[in-house]
């Protein structure tokens, strides 16, 4: 089975724009800033409760909540300054009166599962003229650039919350330029 591949920064920027136009735009904007800009699964975003966004205050809390998905652990991540900025504006489209609610939801107003953000995904991505994308590309991109700025794998181990940095390694991806840039360091 192939890997989702890789988003550039460009591509992001150029998602960002085009989804942003949609119907349902901030929203779908949050959600591709937290896999792209956070590391989080498919099934992470649709676990997430306005609760682990904001605080008892009615305030952005310092980290997000991720509760687990695939694997059997919570993890508390920091937020991405560009994460909290499209977040708080798709915030303030919808009334929500109790911190418990789903973060994200349907036209109709229930939770989105795995299966339909994986779909929402798959819309966005074929919208940015990018077909072969997944939800998962946001998430090995998130470790790619990661690494491509220095971070120490066991890092980018625990905002992805893996419990093997083999595991990490996978999601990792190295190009020719990468290569060179590495081997022009000896």
């Amino acid at each position: 089975m192939s890997q989702a591949p890789i988003i550039t920064e460009v591509q992001y920027n150029h998602l960002m724009e085009v989804v942003g136009l949609g119907e349902n735009g901030l929203r779908d904007q949050s959600m591709l800033a937290i896999s792209f800009k956070m590391g989080l699964r498919a099934g992470e975003i649709s676990n997430l409760n306005i609760c682990d966004v904001i605080g008892r205050d009615g305030n952005f809390r310092n980290t997000m909540f991720v509760k687990p998905g695939k694997t059997k652990h919570s993890r508390e991540l920091p937020f991405h300054n560009d994460v909290k900025l499209v977040l708080g504006k798709y915030l303030e489209t919808f009334l929500w009166y109790n911190t418990n609610e789903p973060l994200f939801i349907s036209r109709v107003g229930m939770r989105f599962t795995k299966s339909t953000i994986n779909a929402v995904f798959k819309r966005m991505f074929e919208k940015g003229g990018l077909p072969d994308f997944s939800s998962h590309s946001g998430r090995r991109s998130c470790a790619t650039m990661l690494n491509k700025k220095g971070a120490n794998i066991r890092v980018i181990q625990k905002i992805l919350g893996h419990t093997s940095i083999a595991m990490t390694a996978r999601y990792i991806e190295a190009t020719l330029e990468d290569l060179g840039q590495a081997l022009d360091k000896i």
